[in-house]
């Protein structure tokens, strides 16, 4: 029962909205915990930007976080968390992706 939950937490912080800090969000899909983000460089032309994957990428690598890139562009960070994922080792992926 607590799988529910925590897909509706992972996912949340990663739907466009108007901060600068998700500005380059495109579409987020998945199904519970496994799911992609797609970045791009404008909302309005959904312009694949995978420089800014790769960005992340490297962020998250130098933190201890490995996100797996996928999609043709290369411009879709999948995240495969394991079942036995946390709340707070949850909510510490989603910052630390945020943040870069």
């Amino acid at each position: 029962l607590l799988f529910v939950p925590l897909q509706f937490h992972c996912q949340k912080p990663f739907q466009p909205n108007d901060e600068p800090s998700t500005s380059q969000l495109g579409e987020v899909r998945g199904l519970g915990l496994i799911m992609g983000v797609e970045m791009v460089s404008d909302l309005q032309t959904r312009e694949p930007d995978a420089a800014t994957f790769k960005h992340v990428q490297r962020h998250a690598f130098e933190r201890e976080l490995i996100i797996i890139r996928c999609g043709p562009d290369e411009n879709v960070l999948r995240f495969i968390t394991p079942l036995v994922t946390t709340r707070e080792e949850l909510d510490w992926a989603i910052d630390l992706a945020d943040r870069a």
